[in-house]
């Protein structure tokens, strides 16, 4: 979730600056058919309609709300920084799913244990979390009501 916020803060600027609205017609920008856009456009794809030509899924059907979406006046600067943006992002993903894989080979040794996402209202996040700050050594909580407090 988090790294969705940032791709919104991050694209916010070039996308104003070059008058393309894409994010009124597309939900995720950073998904198949928003990269590929994208990507269009730092090739140098200025067209509206061959960029919204690149739509996949449900998206197809709104070819002319994309077509007016990206209708702007994007440049080669616009281009240079999107690259810049999107390599920080990707770096960013990238740091983010290392840190994941970390955690879950971390996890992995307490197997039954990581059962607590079962629990209504916990998610994997939050069992891990639990994990992390509980352990698995019940015998150091003489009650229940030790543990939870």
């Amino acid at each position: 979730m988090a790294v969705s916020h940032l791709h919104s803060n991050i694209s916010a600027s070039w996308r104003t600056d070059a008058l393309i609205k894409l994010s009124v017609v597309v939900s995720d920008l950073f998904g198949v058919s928003g990269r590929a856009m994208m990507a269009a456009l730092i090739a140098a794809e200025r067209d509206p309609g061959v960029l919204a030509g690149l739509a996949r899924g449900t998206l197809r059907s709104k070819t002319g709300r994309l077509t007016e979406s990206l209708t702007g006046r994007f440049t080669d600067h616009h281009a240079f920084l999107l690259t810049r943006m999107l390599h920080r992002i990707d770096a960013i993903t990238a740091d983010i799913a290392a840190v994941q894989d970390r955690i879950d080979a971390q996890i992995a040794p307490f197997g039954q244990a990581a059962r607590l996402d079962e629990i209504p209202g916990v998610g994997a996040t939050a069992a891990q979390l639990i994990l992390a700050e509980v352990g698995t050594d019940m015998s150091r909580f003489p009650t229940p009501a030790h543990l939870a407090s």
